[in-house]
């Protein structure tokens, strides 16, 4: 199921590639001015030594730089170009070996914090496994159990009866132990939930975010389009459910045509208006 939820991730890089491949070959050869510089081996004979040499430089500097997943790309770039050329497949499993290390390591580091329940400092580090290794199952898994247990903790086992003051009191306290929890890996979060069809779990990290960072637009369309999701799945069987979500996704954001459009059928199904959609839009 990752699998498939970030084949469009994984489909991003194969165009990158792709597009690098092939630009390489739609360029004429250039010559490279090699003056006073030692003749570079893997260069004799490249169709295009000048972008072979620019792919080399960037490949190197992005190890350097500990870019370990667009220096893969730059190392497979070249394999693709040159497959004669033993040291850019010697590179590429070398970095691909490092980016396996490093994502263990992080994970190992996630589920040490996980255990100590620092949540927050585990969400981030699987996080940043994912953007070494976006397949890694183990990373999404556990990001989706923390999700969980934040939702857990945040909607059950409240009290059945509370009076104003310490509903009010109770809220302000879950505000602020919201607010320092909250930071911007949370929409990404979100992002990666929804990719996964795990709509309703999205929905409660992006409340959560929005109650931080109100103004936050992409936040806003992110948490009207999962609402419009859950609409779609329960307007056959709970069509007022369905008609609440539409109404909140576009009040949310206004030019989701989808909502508007659905809203507009659920209210002529039902014999209803449907208030949440302007006038001008109808």
């Amino acid at each position: 199921m990752i699998r498939r939820s970030l084949s469009g991730q994984v489909g991003g890089r194969l165009a990158a590639i792709c597009c690098a491949v092939l630009s390489a070959c739609s360029q004429a050869p250039v010559a490279v001015d090699s003056s006073g510089e030692p003749a570079v081996p893997a260069l004799h004979d490249s169709p295009n030594a000048a972008f072979e040499q620019q792919q080399r430089e960037r490949a190197k500097d992005l190890t350097r730089q500990g870019a370990f997943g667009e220096a893969a790309i730059a190392w497979e770039v070249l394999t693709l170009l040159r497959p004669d050329v033993v040291e850019y497949a010697e590179n590429l499993q070398r970095i691909r070996s490092r980016i396996e290390a490093r994502v263990a390591q992080k994970i190992l580091a996630a589920d040490q914090a996980r255990r100590r329940g620092e949540a927050d400092q585990a969400a981030q580090l699987y996080l940043q496994a994912l953007a070494d290794d976006p397949l890694n199952a183990q990373a999404a898994q556990a990001l989706r159990a923390i999700e969980r247990e934040r939702n857990k903790r945040n909607y059950l086992g409240k009290p059945s009866r509370l009076t104003l003051a310490r509903y009010a009191t109770a809220e302000a306290e879950r505000s602020r132990a919201a607010s320092s929890s909250v930071d911007r890996n949370d929409l990404e979060h979100a992002s990666l939930l929804m990719h996964q069809s795990e709509y309703a779990e999205a929905i409660g990290i992006l409340e959560r975010y929005l109650k931080v960072f109100p103004q936050d637009e992409a936040a806003r369309k992110a948490l009207a389009e999962a609402c419009y999701q859950i609409a779609e799945r329960k307007q056959a069987n709970e069509p007022r459910a369905a008609q609440a979500l539409l109404q909140r996704a576009v009040k949310l954001d206004p030019a989701h045509d989808q909502a508007a459009k659905r809203l507009r059928q659920l209210g002529a199904a039902h014999g209803r208006t449907p208030q949440a959609v302007p006038a001008a839009r109808r």
